[in-house]
C-alpha cells in the first residue's frame, strides 16, 4: 500500500521512497483509517496545515477519534503515507496524501511529536504490528506532499486540474486497489489450502460402511462430496477470475480495475471464510486442532472481510457502477 500510494499519487521526486521500500532500507506503513472513520475515509479528521513561513506542512490529530488506527507496520515502521485534510490559509482542500517519516534516521527513535502504540491482542495475525498513531503538530517539508493530482507552490497556492475535492479524492483512493488485489490473491490461496487439507483428510478418514463390510472413507459419501467438491469447483472459478484481475492490473485500466478489484475482494474473502468453516467441520475434531492449521487460518483471514473496505460497502460500489 505504501509503495502503491507513492507510485500512483507521487511524482518523480518521490520515486526514491519506492526504491528504498523495495530494498527494505525503510520500513513503511499506510495510514488512512482512523478510530472514528473507516469506510468514510473522505471525512478523516487528521489535518495537514501549510505553514508558509517555514515551507512545511503541520500534521496534527485534533481528537482522540482522529488517531489513525490498525495501521499494519506502524509500531516498527520508519515511514508512512498519511492521509489528512489539507488546510491552506484556512481553506480546506480535501484529503491529500503525505510521506511522513516516523523516526529519527540517526537514533531510530520515534519523533517526540508522534505517538505510536500497538493496538493490542487480536483474533489472529499476532505477528503483524497493528498500531495506532497520533500526531502533535508534526512537521514535514512541503515536498512530502504526494502531488500528482495537485501541488502547492512556495507561496502557498494550491494548483490542481481536478477542482472538485470529492472527484480528486475518488481518483486518489485508487491506491487501495493494490491492497484489495492482494487480499483477493491471499483469500484464494487460503481457500485452496483449506480444501487440500479437508479433502486429503476425507480420503483417509474411515467411517461406517455397508452392513458386515469394512468402513469406507468419508469422501465416498455423496453428502461429504457435496460439502467439499462444490466449494472446490467455486475455488477453481475464483482462481481463473483472479487471473483476469491480474490482467487488469497489468493493463492498468484504473476504472475497470477499481470495480473488479472491489467485487473480487468482497466475494473472495467471504468465500475463503466460508470454505474454512466447512473444512473445519468436515475434519471433525482434527480440524479444531491448531497443528492442522484450519483454525489458525480462520483467525488470520477473518479480518479480510473488512480490511481495505467493508465488503457490503464494496459491493454497493460495484452495484452503483453497474447501474450507471
Amino acid at each position: 500500500l505504501f509503495g502503491g500510494a507513492v507510485a500512483s499519487l507521487g511524482t518523480k521526486k518521490h520515486r526514491h521512497y519506492v526504491d528504498q521500500a523495495n530494498d527494505l532500507k525503510i520500513l513503511c506503513c499506510f495510514a488512512l483509517t482512523e478510530m472514528g472513520h473507516g469506510s468514510n475515509a473522505r471525512a478523516v479528521e487528521t489535518t495537514a496545515t501549510h505553514d508558509r513561513e517555514t515551507d512545511e506542512f503541520v500534521i496534527h490529530s485534533p481528537t482522540v477519534m482522529a488517531q489513525q488506527y490498525f495501521i499494519g507496520g506502524s509500531v516498527g515502521g520508519t515511514h508512512s503515507v498519511v492521509f489528512a485534510q489539507m488546510l491552506i490559509d484556512g481553506e480546506d482542500h480535501g484529503v491529500q496524501a503525505f510521506v511522513v517519516p516516523l523516526r529519527d534516521a540517526k537514533t531510530g527513535q520515534i519523533f517526540p511529536s508522534i505517538r505510536i502504540k500497538v493496538c493490542g491482542h487480536k483474533m489472529g495475525l499476532q505477528g503483524v504490528d497493528n498500531g495506532r498513531m497520533m500526531f502533535n503538530h508534526h512537521r514535514v517539508p512541503r515536498d512530502n506532499l504526494l502531488d500528482r493530482y495537485g501541488t502547492v507552490t512556495r507561496d502557498g497556492k494550491y494548483v490542481t486540474e481536478i477542482k472538485s475535492n470529492a472527484a480528486r479524492f475518488a481518483t486518489m483512493i485508487g491506491a487501495l486497489i493494490y491492497g484489495r488485489v492482494g487480499l483477493t490473491f491471499s483469500s484464494v490461496a487460503v481457500a485452496k489450502l483449506a480444501l487440500v487439507i479437508a479433502i486429503k483428510y476425507g480420503s483417509e478418514r474411515l467411517q461406517f460402511g455397508p452392513p458386515g463390510k469394512y468402513e469406507i472413507p468419508i469422501l465416498d459419501f455423496l453428502s461429504h462430496q457435496r460439502r467439499l467438491f462444490i466449494p472446490l469447483a467455486k475455488t477453481y472459478a475464483y482462481h481463473f477470475a483472479m487471473r483476469r484481475l491480474l490482467a487488469q492490473v497489468q493493463a492498468n485500466d484504473q476504472k475497470k480495475l477499481h470495480i473488479l478489484a472491489a467485487g473480487m475482494k468482497a466475494m473472495a474473502t467471504w468465500h475463503a471464510n466460508e470454505i474454512l468453516s466447512t473444512a473445519r467441520q468436515c475434519c471433525g475434531g482434527q480440524g479444531y486442532l491448531s497443528e492442522n492449521r484450519i483454525g489458525e487460518l480462520k483467525a488470520d483471514i477473518e479480518i479480510f472481510t473488512t480490511f481495505e473496505g467493508d465488503n457490503v460497502v464494496l459491493l454497493q460500489q460495484v452495484a452503483a457502477s453497474l447501474l450507471k
